[in-house]
């Protein structure tokens, strides 16, 4: 009686396990079936969700865009992580296309070795990738094209650039869908559309082909696939009237004459994102002996006309902030208070601009303030912690020491401005209309090769004392944001140029350009997110520990110095044959000082010590929680189940 009870228990439990495992087989196959492209998107970022603004994208399309993917099964049988991510690809432009409302036309394309669909594959400029001993090419890849065959395309998708992913789709379609860029004005002191490296002579690089020559910075190949991109001369006369927006980068040695074209421009309504700096340091010296460059810039009849309050001999520091570096002397890294990684805590998350940033390089930057009196509103869009000071630009020449600027930080208890928007009626920063231009500037005598330059030398018309509406501008006190090296590390991929962004900056300038043309379709998807995720609780242990470390090192060092000096004193003060000896007393003043500098080490040593065991401690719990609580929890489940199940069983026994 009681084995045939065990075994019917045994014969449901058995049976329920596998209509259990059916009805979930089942359930996944209807749901792949019907619902191809639905998931549930649980990540921080919501990295998996169709954004507003490719909605917005594929809402607004007025011409058809026709996509073919290109993609060979050979690459996700050999390498599967290419397989689940080509699904992933696949998945996302079918719902592009389901999305759109018949506007785009997707077409799968598997390019068989010496086929017509790899001929025109590699036609179209894709790139092939050889994964096996044979040589044979594999594709993934995309082509876009609109009515008119403009036609852009995605060489390769790279599986660990999945975060950008619905951005590099979205910006695709969005630039087939608009072939006329908007106008962006360039007027730049640095070589952002590369050019001779600084310091070199242009006339020496003349038939050395590309030799000592320098690409374009990122952040200038970015703007140039989404607007039009008009290169001004600094010796500027007047703004041409199909600028959108003028973009002003380390103004270096500009007239009044140009900051007054700059200034009319703002007064008649044009948009403006200005960036100066108190030590550019992409323009200083990479090696002795190179010819120095301007590295400070500023507009100081603008600013001060504007109501803005800039000084370009002040660089801001932030202890917070700071990154570590490896200094000449020191063991451990230290904070270099010049270089900035800001976070969240650092962005304002109401601005479109910054709102979806989480981290932004900046090196040596300066700081705005609203100047007393002034009506603009100043809105603070990058900015420092409590934990800031400033001190002189002068301090970063050459090879700055970042022990010593640690040791004479003293904190301003406020937060420094680092960018901000711009916003309300502005009066013109030059009251009295046009200066007169010395003779050797003015425009009829001046002479320019290239056509546009010599289009921003027409006459702007009537002076505008005031802006014809409210006045929307963008400022950074910092170009050093602009640098690739602040941002971006550049990689080769079977001969294909790629970027692999560490940081924002790239999406914050773009940000900012699409944000004062009009255009915030694409900012709400840029980078939803970055995997660099630090451990701030782990950062803040040791940077206090690390701020006692300091203060106890620097007061042995104080106490060695001052045994040197007392040495040297008795020294000199013997005379003789016994000129190199010490007297008993002397000799008992150095070993009372030696006990003591072997007591601050042990001081220095438990320090870290304690830094290294709360730090480990805390490794230990959040290893428990993310890894191991959970099959624990599981396992005690299981457990519970196991004992109320047999429990149950015994209770069902006893009542038979």
């Amino acid at each position: 009686m009681q084995k045939s009870q065990t075994a019917r228990t045994a014969l449901r439990t058995f049976s329920g396990i596998a209509a259990g495992v059916a009805l979930f087989v089942a359930a996944n196959v209807f749901v792949d079936t019907a619902f191809p492209g639905a998931r549930l998107d649980l990540t921080e970022d919501r990295l998996y969700s169709l954004s507003e603004g490719t909605k917005t994208v594929l809402k607004d399309l007025a011409e058809p865009v026709s996509l073919r993917f290109y993609y060979s099964e050979q690459l996700g049988r050999d390498i599967p992580a290419y397989g689940h991510y080509a699904k992933r690809v696949r998945e996302l432009l079918e719902e592009y296309a389901h999305r759109s409302g018949g506007k785009i036309h997707l077409e799968i394309v598997q390019p068989e070795p010496f086929s017509d669909e790899e001929d025109r594959a590699v036609a179209s400029g894709l790139q092939g990738v050889p994964i096996d001993q044979t040589g044979s090419p594999v594709y993934f890849g995309l082509v876009g094209q609109n009515a008119i065959d403009d036609q852009e395309i995605i060489p390769f998708f790279q599986p660990d650039q999945e975060e950008k992913l619905e951005y590099d789709l979205t910006k695709m379609i969005y630039d087939l869908s608009t072939p006329t860029k908007p106008v962006l004005g360039l007027l730049s002191s640095l070589p952002l559309q590369g050019g001779p490296a600084p310091g070199r002579n242009p006339m020496a690089m003349m038939g050395m082909g590309q030799q000592g020559m320098t690409p374009p910075w990122l952040v200038y190949d970015q703007l140039d696939q989404l607007f039009d991109i008009h290169v001004l001369s600094t010796d500027l006369g007047h703004v041409p009237e199909d600028v959108r927006l003028l973009m002003v980068v380390h103004p270096t040695g500009l007239s009044a004459q140009s900051e007054y074209a700059i200034d009319q421009f703002v007064m008649a309504g044009g948009h403006a994102l200005i960036f100066v700096d108190p030590h550019a340091e992409s323009q200083a010296p990479s090696r002795p002996g190179m010819p120095p460059l301007e590295t400070q810039s500023d507009l100081p009849h603008l600013f001060q006309g504007w109501g803005l309050v800039y000084d370009k001999d002040q660089v801001a520091g932030d202890r917070i902030a700071a990154q570590k570096v490896n200094a000449p002397g020191h063991r451990r890294p230290v904070d270099y208070l010049a270089w900035m990684e800001m976070g969240p805590s650092n962005l304002n998350r109401d601005d479109f601009v910054t709102a979806n940033l989480d981290r932004v390089n900046i090196a040596s930057a300066g700081f705005f303030n609203k100047a007393e009196g002034a009506k603009i509103d100043l809105k603070a869009l990058l900015f420092t912690s409590l934990q800031a000071d400033s001190f002189p630009a002068q301090d970063l020449q050459g090879m700055p020491d970042p022990v010593k600027l640690l040791e004479a930080f003293a904190p301003d208890v406020k937060p420094f401005l680092l960018g901000a928007r711009v916003q309300g009626s502005l009066s013109s920063a030059f009251p009295d209309g046009r200066p007169e231009a010395p003779e050797q500037d003015s425009p009829q005598n001046s002479s320019s090769e290239n056509p546009g330059d010599r289009a921003t030398q027409v006459g702007p018309g009537a002076h505008l004392a005031q802006s014809t509406g409210p006045a929307n501008l963008i400022i950074f006190a910092d170009t050093d944001v602009l640098h690739d090296s602040q941002w971006v590390q550049r990689q080769n991929f079977f001969g294909q140029a790629m970027a692999l962004p560490f940081a924002q900056n790239g999406d914050l300038i773009v940000n900012a350009v699409e944000n004062l043309m009009g255009s915030n379709a694409l900012i709400s998807l840029r980078s939803r997110g970055v995997s660099a995720r630090p451990f701030e609780k782990v950062e803040d242990m040791a940077r206090q520990a690390d701020a006692q470390f300091r203060a106890q090192e620097k007061e042995l060092t104080e106490k060695l110095e001052k045994l040197d000096a007392q040495l040297a004193n008795l020294r000199r003060g013997e005379e003789g044959a016994a000129a190199g000896l010490l007297t008993a007393e002397q000799q008992k003043i150095v070993e009372g000082f030696q006990q003591e500098m072997l007591a601050t080490r042990k001081d220095l040593r438990n320090v870290q010590r304690a830094l290294n065991e709360d730090i480990d401690a805390l490794e230990s719990q959040l290893w428990f929680f993310t890894i191991a609580a959970m099959p624990l929890f599981i396992a005690l489940l299981a457990l519970v189940q196991a004992f109320w199940q047999r429990a149950r069983r015994r209770r069902s026994l006893q009542m038979g």
